[in-house]
């Protein structure tokens, strides 16, 4: 199968980055007075220059090499974001919620967000914000949908209120112990693929697994037994596909016991080993271009849990309704600036750097 971008750049810490804000900004001045006439234009983009650290042949070097070249020089892209600010210094590092992106259009370099908490500091100036993101799956809020296969298990629709404060979250019931709600999906081969749920219990706590499988042999590719609590919480299990073709999800699993119920809302598989913001399906998948934006002003919340966020650079188009911005480890979408170069020591060690440019 061929690669589809965007790529995702193998997990390698950076030695360092340059990101360098572009601005089309025309300059014009009287030659008698020298008064300045400035004139800001809709030109506005990211470029990025990468440094990577020494890397012995046969191990990163060989992925990192092997990711360059599969970009075909500048007609690939791929996800990149700053390395030095994955976490936000705002109140949004901490908030166990869903944001979301209201109703109506947005353009220009104001971005709304409702469902926050009232009147808090939510983003410092420099912050990064993620708008798009990637799910394969279908109904992704929709466990009661012929989407998602039930074997051993109930599903009660919109039964309690989600993250997002609407009552869009779908319980789940064991009818027998090791019950599963799973559905299939296509997956490229050797590609790390991130699989994840909000999940809750309405008291205590529950046993509960996602799954990551193989249907060639029903091989689990990835487990993980989480402890849900009453609390609102996003799990992911992570797994690099052997081949491409079949695949599928399981909620439940081994350690869901007969009688036991789990709230769950927005299920969601993305390539990489992070999971996108909220990107809500209904009948097909969807993938939408990451783009990258800074907060350039403190951001606060008003008294309902909405927040006008400063941004750079311009809104390239309207968020999706219901979807969610990402605050945390925030990429965008970019291409080689150039033909990428790499050089190699008589040790086998590995220099390797390469410059970017935001995909618009």
């Amino acid at each position: 199968m061929a690669l589809t971008y965007p790529l995702i750049m193998p997990a390698q810490g950076v030695r360092s980055i340059t990101m360098r804000p572009r601005s089309i900004v025309a300059r014009s001045t009287s030659p008698f007075t020298g008064q300045q006439q400035i004139q800001a234009h809709q030109g506005q983009w990211w470029e990025a220059d990468v440094a990577l650290p020494p890397m012995k042949q046969d191990g990163y070097a060989d992925d990192i090499a092997a990711f360059l070249t599969g970009l075909n020089g500048i007609e690939g892209t791929f996800l990149l974001g700053d390395s030095s600010r994955k976490t936000p210094r705002g109140s949004i590092a901490s908030y166990n919620g869903m944001p979301y992106f209201p109703g109506g259009t947005q353009s220009g370099m104001e971005l709304i967000v409702e469902g926050l908490p009232a009147s808090s500091n939510i983003l410092k100036a420099g912050d990064y914000i993620q708008v798009g993101g990637e799910n394969i799956l279908l109904r992704s809020s929709d466990q009661s949908n012929a989407s998602w296969s039930k074997v051993n298990v109930s599903i009660s629709a919109d039964s309690g209120s989600a993250p997002n404060g609407l009552m869009e979250a779908d319980k789940i019931t064991a009818t027998a112990t090791g019950g599963v709600s799973l559905q299939a999906f296509s997956a490229d081969g050797g590609v790390d693929y991130v699989f994840s749920a909000w999940l809750r219990c309405a008291s205590g706590t529950v046993a509960f697994s996602l799954l990551i499988i193989d249907t060639d042999g029903g091989t689990a590719l990835a487990s993980s037994a989480v402890t849900v609590t009453t609390s609102w919480t996003r799990y992911t299990v992570t797994a690099k596909t052997r081949r491409a073709g079949g695949h599928s999800v399981r909620l439940g699993g081994p350690t869901f016991v007969s009688g036991s119920e789990v709230f769950v809302w927005e299920a969601q598989v993305n390539k990489g080993v992070t999971p996108d913001p909220i990107t809500r399906t209904t009948t097909a998948a969807r993938s939408s271009t990451r783009r990258l934006y800074k907060a350039t002003a403190d951001a606060w919340s008003n008294g309902s849990g909405v927040c006008t966020i400063n941004i750079w650079p311009r809104l390239r188009e309207s968020p999706p309704v219901g979807d969610a911005p990402g605050f945390q480890d925030c990429k965008g979408t970019f291409r080689l600036a150039s033909e990428p170069t790499w050089s190699v020591d008589p040790a086998k060690i590995y220099d390797i750097g390469f410059s970017a440019v935001e995909a618009i």
